[in-house]
């Protein structure tokens, strides 16, 4: 009974990455990384830093237990595809943030790959915060596409 369990709740996660994915949707694979710390990971069979990904790769090694995680862990990964092309959105470090953010953003920019890494994980924190405030998946996947600086507007200057 707990494996039936465990296993749905990760399932879950594939559901939301699936749902929250772009055209043309990327492959999805399951496999056990039990050294690695990250969730879900950007591959094209190469590299761990693709530019261009062929698939994303879920950690099964790692448990999920709540939906609202597995959005986080699902939006970040999918704006971290957005980012990883020629045509990079505009990120949260490119404008002028909420007050409350620049902190928040100063430490997760010491502690990732750059700006485009910061500028995903403060999406995915925004993307679950929206997820709890009631916010449906299908505009969720809508605001992963957008500049930093329509999604400042839209959604955080609302308070």
């Amino acid at each position: 009974m707990f494996k039936r369990v465990f296993s749905k709740k990760k399932e879950s996660v594939e559901e939301i990455l699936n749902f929250l994915d772009y055209e043309p949707k990327l492959e999805i694979i399951k496999i056990g990384i039990h050294f690695g710390d990250r969730y879900i990971i950007l591959a094209d069979g190469r590299s761990s830093r693709p530019k261009k990904p062929t698939s994303y790769v879920i950690n099964i090694s790692k448990g999920v237990d709540e939906k609202e995680f597995a959005v986080r862990l699902a939006s970040r990964a999918v704006r971290c595809r957005r980012q990883s092309g020629e045509d990079k959105l505009e990120t949260f470090s490119d404008i002028k943030m909420p007050e409350c953010f620049y902190s928040f953003f100063s430490s997760i920019y010491f502690m990732t790959w750059g700006k485009y890494e910061a500028d995903s994980e403060i999406i995915a924190v925004i993307a679950e915060r929206l997820y709890i405030d009631g916010i449906s998946l299908d505009e969720i996947s809508q605001m992963l596409l957008m500049n930093a600086s329509e999604i400042n507007e839209r959604y955080l200057k609302k308070g």
